[in-house]
């Protein structure tokens, strides 16, 4: 497992959101854009090891013709803090797009980007789900309707089943599998 080098009270904080996460995640140093740490979950999106990452300039992780844009989104996290755009990542003869989401920070007295990275499928249908999420939300009444929006959603997650309970002044109003 990538740790972070923290002293021992953030040592928590630091495996809760980094070392931990569910987020690929990739922490940059601003001052020569090479990767200093990675997490298990950026390892297990990109099919690759620390080793291959660690100290190489961020652009790794992007298809060649995309490194002439580096330039601008260096500006663009100077002037703006955070900069967003899409890569393409290669590995084994194989093409990821990925959304890329860097902010600046400071870690251990150095400025850093510190980069999300989510596979566009993802992002796409967690959109999808959180506006099938608004649906229900407003829906007036329990409908047939009601039970395919929880069907649609149960096959986008990949889960056999989908349990929702919905309570009202500790009181149970409905259940609902999908």
């Amino acid at each position: 497992m990538n740790q972070l080098n923290v002293n021992d009270d953030s040592e928590d904080l630091c495996n809760l959101f980094f070392n931990d996460s569910n987020q690929a995640i990739v922490i940059v140093n601003a001052s020569d854009q090479k990767i200093i740490h990675v997490n298990e979950a950026l390892l297990e999106l990109t099919k690759t090891t620390q080793s291959e990452l660690t100290g190489k300039h961020w652009d790794i992780l992007d298809k060649g013709s995309n490194h002439k844009h580096y330039e601008n989104y260096i500006k663009e996290i100077s002037s703006n803090d955070s900069v967003t755009f899409s890569i393409e990542y290669e590995n084994n003869g194989i093409t990821r797009s990925l959304n890329a989401n860097y902010h600046m920070s400071v870690l251990e007295g150095e400025v850093v980007y510190l980069g999300y990275l989510i596979s566009e499928n993802n992002q796409g249908v967690s959109n999808e789900i959180f506006k099938s999420l608004d649906k229900i939300k407003n829906m007036t009444s329990i409908s047939e309707d009601m039970e395919l929006i929880l069907s649609d959603i149960r096959v986008k997650l990949g889960f056999s089943f989908i349990l929702f309970i919905e309570f009202h002044n500790n009181c149970l109003l409905y259940t609902s599998d999908a």
